[in-house]
């Protein structure tokens, strides 16, 4: 390139280099690569920048020095900082190959977390095979301990058949009660769906299940969304006490009037 001859092996060679010598300038004994920002505002402010043209035998050093003593940046944020002042051919790859391979950012760094696929409930074959529950706390401070401050929720799945139960807590012994009464007795049901709740994850109520033959299932931690359909109603309630209700000393007389329904 400095004298000006060409590859004679491949006439293919030799085109390409003439049309990539445009872009190359060669000063002082240093070759220089002519970049061009496509970036509108970086082309006003530099329109060309002379970046210095790296050879193979001291690419490494330059990947290592933008990494491992730059606190194991990035590829991208690597790669824009090499290139305002170097260049070498398929320099973005190298760079991606160096930061994916650094031992140290492996160890270092928290990998990409990954989620569990989504699974989707079982359509329920007939009515009542499978009931939604949960509970709906109210905590005022004026009320006694005497009276009900609790609803306790079950939908079925299927049918979408609601029953209300209001309840004075959410323990264990209070919900096992609740649904052997209300639900187990009356209805039966194949499986229940609950959140994560110290009351459903009891193990009275995982014996009473066992002995019944009732599966339990369980939403995934922080993951409210698989009990949709007590989470939604459990809203249309609160709305609904909001209208009849100034406070919540108002709640427990109407929470126990569901027992009439």
């Amino acid at each position: 390139m400095c004298n000006g001859d060409l590859p004679i092996q491949t006439e293919a060679l030799a085109r390409k280099i003439v049309i990539q010598s445009d872009y190359y300038v060669y000063e002082d004994n240093v070759l220089y690569h002519l970049h061009s920002s496509r970036r509108k505002r970086l082309n006003q402010v530099d329109p060309v920048v002379k970046q210095l043209d790296v050879p193979r035998s001291l690419r490494e050093r330059v990947l290592q020095e933008y990494h491992d003593q730059n606190s194991h940046v990035g590829t991208d944020e690597m790669y824009e900082s090499i290139r305002n002042k170097y260049f070498w051919i398929n320099m973005y790859s190298d760079v991606h190959l160096w930061t994916k391979s650094s031992l140290a950012c492996k160890a270092g760094k928290p990998g990409k977390q990954t989620k569990a696929p989504l699974k989707s409930l079982q359509i329920e074959s007939t009515i009542f095979e499978r009931f939604h529950i949960d509970h709906l706390s109210f905590q005022p401070q004026t009320v006694t301990s005497m009276c009900y401050v609790c609803v306790f929720f079950a939908c079925g799945a299927f049918s979408l058949y609601c029953i209300l139960l209001p309840c004075y807590t959410t323990s264990a012994e209070e919900t096992a009660n609740l649904l052997f009464d209300n639900i187990f007795m009356v209805y039966g049901c194949k499986s229940i769906l609950s959140d994560r709740g110290a009351g459903f994850m009891s193990k009275l109520l995982a014996e009473l299940c066992r002995l019944l033959g009732i599966k339990q299932i369980r939403t995934s931690a922080r993951h409210p969304c698989t009990n949709s359909r007590c989470e939604k109603f459990n809203a249309n309630i609160l709305n609904a006490l909001r209208t009849h209700c100034e406070g919540y000393k108002d709640c427990p007389p109407l929470i126990a009037s569901e027992r009439q329904f």
